[in-house]
C-alpha cells in the first residue's frame, strides 16, 4: 500500500510536466482512479489474509482435535502411540531411557453406575489436573482409553517411575478423599530395556498394574 500510494503521488505530480496542460477533471479523475484502485487491492489484500487466517485455525483447530481427547483435553491414544514410537527408535539408536507409567481409577465403574456419567466425567478430568499439574514439562500424558492411562517420562530410570507414580497415587487419594468421593488409582511402572517394542513394554507395564489391582488396588507395582 505504501509503496502504492508513493506511485500514484509521484505520478500525480510528474504527469503535468511531461503532459502538458491537462484539463483539471482528467487530473481529479485520474486521482480518483489511484484512490479506487489502491482501496479496491488493499480491500481484497485484507480479505485474503482474513480468508487465511480462518483455514489456518480452523486446520490447526483440527490436528488438535485428531491427537487430543475430548474429554480431558490430553493425547489421545493414537498420539500417545506415534510419541512412544519415536521414543523407542530414538532409545535404540543412541542408548538413552525412558519410563513408562500406566494407571486406572480403581472401581470407577462402579462410581458411574452409582452417581452417573456426568459424575464420572468430572472425576476423570479433575484425576487429569491433578495428574498435570505433578508432571514435569517434558513428560507425555495420554489417555489410554475409559479410565486407563499412560505417563511416558523421558530419561528416567525405574527407581525415578515409582516415585513419580507413588507422588500421583497419593494425590489422587487424598484429593478425593477431600471430596468424600471413594476414587484412588492403581498404578504400574517399568523401564524401556535394549531390545524393547511398544508391545513388550505395553505387555509389562499392564502385567505391574494388574499385580497392584492384585494387591489390593490403591497401590503402585514397578518393575
Amino acid at each position: 500500500m505504501f509503496f502504492s500510494i508513493c506511485v500514484a503521488i509521484g505520478f500525480l505530480i510528474t504527469i503535468p510536466a511531461y503532459a502538458g496542460n491537462i484539463p483539471v477533471y482528467q487530473y481529479v479523475g485520474v486521482g480518483i482512479y489511484f484512490v479506487c484502485a489502491i482501496l479496491l487491492a488493499s480491500i481484497y489484500s485484507y480479505n485474503l489474509n482474513v480468508v487465511r487466517r480462518i483455514q489456518y485455525i480452523k486446520e490447526n483447530q483440527l490436528e488438535i482435535m485428531s491427537v487430543t481427547d475430548s474429554l480431558t483435553n490430553i493425547y489421545n491414544r493414537q498420539m500417545f502411540d506415534r510419541t512412544f514410537e519415536k521414543w523407542i527408535q530414538a532409545a535404540d539408536s543412541n542408548g538413552s531411557s525412558f519410563s513408562i507409567i500406566m494407571f486406572d481409577l480403581d472401581n470407577f465403574k462402579m462410581l458411574n453406575d452409582s452417581l452417573g456419567h456426568l459424575t464420572g466425567d468430572r472425576v476423570l478430568i479433575d484425576c487429569v489436573e491433578i495428574v498435570r499439574s505433578n508432571l514435569r514439562e517434558g513428560d507425555i500424558f495420554a489417555r489410554w482409553g475409559g479410565e486407563e492411562f499412560m505417563v511416558l517420562l523421558p530419561r528416567s530410570d525405574l527407581r525415578q517411575a515409582s516415585d513419580v507414580a507413588e507422588r500421583l497415587r497419593a494425590a489422587i487419594e487424598v484429593y478425593f478423599n477431600a471430596k468424600n468421593i471413594q476414587i484412588t488409582a492403581s498404578f504400574g511402572a517399568t523401564q524401556f530395556r535394549q531390545g524393547d517394542t511398544t508391545d513388550s513394554i505395553i505387555m509389562r507395564v499392564d502385567d505391574n498394574l494388574y499385580s497392584a489391582k492384585e494387591a489390593g488396588k490403591n497401590t503402585v507395582c514397578a518393575g
